[in-house]
């Protein structure tokens, strides 16, 4: 405690001295006009990309098999290695006895590396190299010609099974579960029955405190991240053709303005800690899988804390 005690004593002596403000001032007139350009693009985007989106859905051809990754041949795989199996899908390979941690060595009979990241960012970037384009052609092809996989155990046995690919996988599985396949085509977009009162909670934090920077970064945030998941991420990326990089940095500067605006709330008092963590959010627009939620929630953390003292002042 006393060491806490001392160097938040530190932190506030560096402060006085560098002669920083203790808090986030408000926008001056040139920097409320930029940000409120931003906001309005934003609003424009939360706005068009899920309904257009939606529409994108509606009228396209079922595609369950991109809701999990691997689930098009009944295996379920990470992101982070997209060699191992996290669990099989549907009666087909469950009955052939491929069990979660199991790993995919070859695909017909051309081995892959023990780890292969496939987040899309990484996968772009590896999109020469052969591992990657046998495992887009397996995830994400359209053939349904039977393909031989060959699995390690984990007592290290291999064994070589014939999987056909196709959203069959995942459609027997859910009947298997007593889900109806259909409403697997719009499970991923249950949110977006919050977007109305999002988007109300967005308008209402601009409009109570147009200049306030904790309410403009956390009103910002909420429509950066509308904007930019599904559905209207497809919107995007498929019908205006951005590209998917720059679809995924947005989603990140959301995620850093929220956690931003959460750890600056509600009086966006400056501290040596605030600054700190808010400095190490760029991360995020490297990071991905795993490494990205934990090092969110890492951050989070700290969250409550600035939440319990708002309760307290009030």
């Amino acid at each position: 405690m006393a060491s806490t005690a001392a160097l938040n004593r530190g932190f506030a002596g560096l402060w006085a001295r560098l002669g920083l403000p203790e808090s986030v001032p408000p926008f001056g007139d040139r920097a409320y006009a930029i940000y409120r350009a931003f906001w309005t693009l934003a609003v424009a985007l939360a706005v068009i990309g899920p309904a257009a989106g939606l529409y994108f859905r509606f009228t396209s051809p079922s595609a369950n098999s991109e809701l999990m990754v691997g689930s098009r041949v009944g295996l379920v795989v990470a992101e982070e290695d997209a060699s191992r199996i996290r669990f099989p899908v549907g009666p087909t390979t469950t009955k052939m006895g491929i069990k979660p941690g199991d790993d995919i060595v070859a695909i017909d009979g051309l081995e892959i590396p023990e780890v292969v990241p496939f987040s899309p960012i990484v996968a772009m970037q590896h999109a020469d190299e052969p591992a990657y384009i046998l495992l887009d052609q397996l995830f994400y092809g359209t053939d349904q010609e039977p393909v031989q996989l060959r699995i390690r155990a984990a007592d290290g046995r291999e064994r070589d099974v014939s999987i056909t690919p196709g959203d069959q996988h995942i459609n027997s599985g859910a009947r298997w579960a007593g889900i109806p396949p259909g409403f697997l085509r719009f499970v991923d977009l249950l949110h977006v029955l919050t977007y109305p009162l999002l988007i109300a909670a967005a308008w209402l934090l601009h409009k109570r405190q147009p200049r306030d920077p904790v309410s403009c970064i956390l009103s910002l945030a909420i429509l950066l991240s509308m904007a930019t998941e599904e559905p209207s991420a497809a919107f995007l990326d498929s019908i205006v053709g951005v590209p998917r990089p720059a679809v995924v940095a947005l989603y990140d500067i959301g995620n850093i303005c929220l956690l931003s605006g959460i750890l600056l709330f509600p009086h966006g008092r400056l501290s040596g800690r605030v600054v700190g963590l808010i400095a190490m959010l760029p991360i995020l627009l490297v990071l991905h899988g795993d490494a990205y939620r934990g090092y969110q929630a890492n951050v989070g953390r700290f969250c409550p804390r600035s939440l319990r003292a708002y309760r307290r002042s009030g």
